[in-house]
């Protein structure tokens, strides 16, 4: 069984990918509830019990207007996390294209051959933008 993480700027889902069942999901739809998400997660899927084989998290290599520079870092660095502490790899999964109908094939393909303790090294498309400049303390 396979976590995949999708953040986006206004939505944030995870699913939990089994051979069996296919794909169960927890959504949330507030800004800066990954973290919520994540322990609603755990609870449903009784991740703290039964650890998954490997940890995916969605990555926009091209960019995507609804996904943002820290959106798509605090994906990875949960899915990076999550990985380590449980000794699973962690893989980014292009996420352009791939509809919720074909995300176990998606899932599974990109978990084929990965590394034992892999983890998620993104490009990611532009600079950060910082919107005020940081005060020198």
């Amino acid at each position: 069984m396979f976590l995949y993480i999708d953040f986006r700027n206004d939505t944030q889902a995870i699913a939990l990918v089994t051979r069996a069942e296919g794909v169960k999901w927890v959504r949330g739809e507030a800004q800066r509830g990954e973290f919520a998400l994540l322990t609603e997660a755990a609870e449903k899927f009784a991740l703290t019990v039964d650890p998954p084989q490997a940890v995916a998290a969605a990555i926009w290599p091209g960019g995507s207007t609804d996904v943002s520079w820290s959106t798509a870092r605090t994906a990875v660095t949960v899915a990076n996390t999550l990985a380590f502490a449980w000794g699973v790899p962690a893989v980014g999964l292009d996420a352009s294209g791939v509809t919720e109908e074909g995300l176990a094939d998606a899932v599974r393909e990109a978990m084929a051959g990965v590394r034992p303790n892999a983890r998620i090294d993104v490009a990611y498309s532009g600079d950060p933008n910082i919107s005020q400049p940081k005060k020198i303390f």
